[in-house]
């Protein structure tokens, strides 16, 4: 008798591979992103924070990093293994710490708010802005006169009136991407989030769950990928976007992969 778990599992993911990921997240360009952070409903902080893996299988998948997560586990045994061909493949496969934030893309509105991942160099820009005191006493000054009375000890950048737009611009560099992150028009740094109030909250009620925008695993799923990535099988495929711009150094592991393989059967 056909399963009726196992299909509803494989409908689950055909549904899945059809879904418009760029109405869940964005991946920076090359040239000026332009975002504006709000936060989710209940919370006051705007940025998530993960790992992202992206040679382990053919596309990128996520680990959260209040998440268990066995494969960063085996790379920390390998890395303190004093094994110098298991330390060397251990670095190349370690995972890269991302930042994850929600905003509204300007450069495509109509898609409302989407989950953005980024580097934390462009996190740490961001909260230079928060923290510069006279950043924020023009920003202030030209709030209060709009709303007189409003004061801030840290700017609010995700109010849907007197936040503000960053502009991050993305180019290649010789090895990794370069980022420049500015806040958008100096002389007026605010602007509205929507043109009307009923459009803010249409962007607020329609807000993409995390998990939806970047495939989450499984404790299992994550020994099953590490398992199969070790016995050389590239099979595995994730329901993730397509075309994911790898922001990693390409390299050559596979005499060390050889090497790990030889002495893992001693």
């Amino acid at each position: 008798m056909i399963s009726l778990e196992k299909a509803k599992v494989r409908l689950n993911e055909l549904q899945a591979s059809r879904r418009d990921w760029s109405r869940l997240s964005y991946s920076l360009k090359e040239g000026n992103n332009t975002l504006r952070f709000v936060l989710l409903p209940g919370e006051s902080w705007p940025f998530k924070y993960g790992r992202m893996y992206y040679n382990l299988q053919r596309q990128f998948f996520c680990s959260p990093e209040d998440d268990e997560d066995p494969i960063l586990e085996k790379l920390n045994e390998l890395s303190k293994s004093g094994n110098e061909d298991s330390v060397e493949f251990a670095r190349k496969y370690f995972p890269s710490r991302r930042v994850f934030g929600l905003a509204v893309v300007r450069e495509q509105e109509d898609k409302g708010a989407v989950w953005v991942d980024f580097p934390q160099k462009i996190e740490k820009e961001i909260m230079n802005y928060l923290f510069n005191a006279e950043y924020i006493e023009m920003q202030v000054d030209k709030i209060k006169t709009i709303e007189p009375g409003y004061n801030a000890e840290v700017l609010d950048i995700t109010h849907p009136i007197f936040g503000v737009d960053f502009i991050i611009n993305k180019k290649k560099g010789s090895g990794f991407p370069e980022y420049t992150v500015t806040p958008r028009k100096l002389t007026n740094p605010f602007s509205k989030l929507a043109e009307t109030d009923e459009a803010v909250k249409e962007i607020m009620s329609d807000i993409p769950d995390f998990k939806q925008a970047f495939k989450h695993y499984s404790k299992e799923e994550m020994l099953e990928i590490w398992e199969k990535f070790l016995l050389g099988d590239d099979s595995s495929e994730s329901n993730t976007k397509e075309e994911i711009p790898v922001e990693e150094e390409k390299v050559d592991i596979s005499a060390a992969l050889a090497k790990f393989k030889e002495n893992r059967n001693k």
